[in-house]
């Protein structure tokens, strides 16, 4: 078993402690994959021009017995090369989130504020910052998530399984069954029907979506950028389960398999 950092915004934060969102969708790039089973830098990843926007999924396994999911892309010097995961089932994603450090003492008698206290300084504790979004709250030079320890993180998830889509795959599932919902995108019930809104609008508001699709399209463009969405580029899917809670679905948390294709060569079927 692996564990993985990764950054979430505070939003994404409020939609984990609500119980909204049960699944991440994250880019196909250097940070998150392998190639042909082994790490890239972000430099050599840009060199080598993977032509992701003609690349084909596959759900494996690979001619060499390794498990899908795969992207299979050429790069610049037409070479063809599969793209892994590098988080794969059975390993744990830790999520990274704007905190600060205080003295542990300070919280220890207050009610409703959350800290984990640091295993090696037991004078130490981390507080976060979505739990001093109020009124009266005391400012703290707060922490960017990406600066978090392993030991700070209060919320871990097991990953019950991988999945490779295009992003805009999403359009056209049911409501009821859409991506977006475990995504974190807001259900509400009004006398015409359900709408959806995302965490980016924080309330219902009259942008509310008639799709859960076209909340999390709002959602993904304001942390991506404008034309991301029509980008629809392949994401990886993690559906996560909170540790501790055993899905009748969860494999084995032994290591997972290790893809035995080196890079340089042609990735043949």
């Amino acid at each position: 078993m692996k564990e993985h950092g990764k950054l979430f915004s505070t939003a994404m934060v409020q939609a984990f402690l609500g119980g909204r969102k049960n699944q991440t969708r994250r880019t196909v790039d250097a940070h998150n994959s392998l190639v042909d089973g082994n790490g890239i830098s972000k430099k050599r990843w840009e060199a080598a021009g993977f032509d992701l926007a003609n690349a084909s999924i596959d759900n494996g396994p690979s001619p060499a017995g390794n498990p899908g999911p795969y992207l299979k892309a050429t790069c610049a010097e037409a070479t063809t090369h599969r793209i892994y995961s590098r988080v794969q089932p059975g390993d744990r994603i830790w999520v990274k989130e704007a905190h600060a450090f205080v003295p542990e003492p300070a919280y220890r008698r207050s009610v409703g504020i959350v800290q984990t206290i640091n295993p090696d300084d037991d004078y130490e504790a981390c507080v976060y910052r979505e739990n001093f979004d109020f009124d009266g709250a005391p400012s703290f030079p707060w922490r960017p998530s990406m600066f978090m320890p392993r030991w700070a993180a209060r919320l871990v998830f097991d990953v019950i399984s991988v999945r490779l889509e295009r992003l805009n795959d999403m359009e056209g599932q049911h409501p009821l069954d859409s991506d977006a919902i475990g995504e974190g995108i807001f259900k509400i019930h009004h006398w015409r029907g359900e709408y959806y809104y995302s965490a980016f609008n924080s309330k219902p508001d009259p942008r509310n979506w008639q799709d859960p699709t076209d909340a999390f399209k709002e959602l993904w463009e304001s942390i991506n950028g404008p034309d991301s969405w029509q980008a629809n580029p392949p994401v990886w899917i993690y559906d996560l389960q909170p540790v501790g809670i055993k899905s009748k679905t969860m494999p084995s948390q032994g290591a997972p398999a290790e893809c035995t294709l080196l890079g340089g060569g042609n990735a043949t079927d």
